[in-house]
């Protein structure tokens, strides 16, 4: 379904767009049935984080942009779920810091979401994150000064 969906989006994006531009962007689909994500990355730095069992697992499902270079077929990863599973995405951005050519994330909010209660709802994890915004920001802007 998701090769399909980005090949999708590729023809129009191919003529719309000028000459280098692209679109990215990460593309998930649940089979909650069988208990599975699959994740596609079309050009996301940011990799989706999983907690399982108070432990971050970083998700490097990885592809060129759409718009990029047309006709290449998107790549897919899959992984099991299980119950208690945290997926986070969108919010890395913030929380990684641009060391050179490696994006290295946060020790802070790694331990951070580890700590979360299995038992939150996304709301809940949401506000949580939220409430620890200033905490990630003074982390980094600490271990930014110490480094240099």
């Amino acid at each position: 379904m998701i090769p399909a969906f980005s090949h999708y989006l590729e023809l129009p994006l191919g003529k719309s767009m000028g000459q280098d531009m692209n679109m990215t962007m990460v593309l998930a689909e649940f089979d909650l049935k069988n208990k599975q994500l699959t994740l596609a990355n079309v050009g996301q730095h940011a990799y989706p984080l999983l907690v399982r069992n108070n432990q971050v697992e970083t998700i490097k499902a990885k592809g060129m942009p759409l718009g990029m270079i047309p006709s290449i077929p998107c790549k897919t990863l899959a992984t099991g779920l299980k119950s208690g599973d945290l997926l986070l995405d969108g919010i890395t951005n913030r929380t990684q810091k641009r060391t050179g050519e490696n994006t290295e994330e946060s020790s802070h909010f790694h331990q951070f979401i580890s700590n979360l209660p299995t038992d939150l709802s996304a709301q809940g994890v949401v506000d949580q994150v939220i409430d620890d915004v200033p905490a990630i920001w003074l982390t980094q802007k600490a271990e930014m000064t110490t480094s240099h």
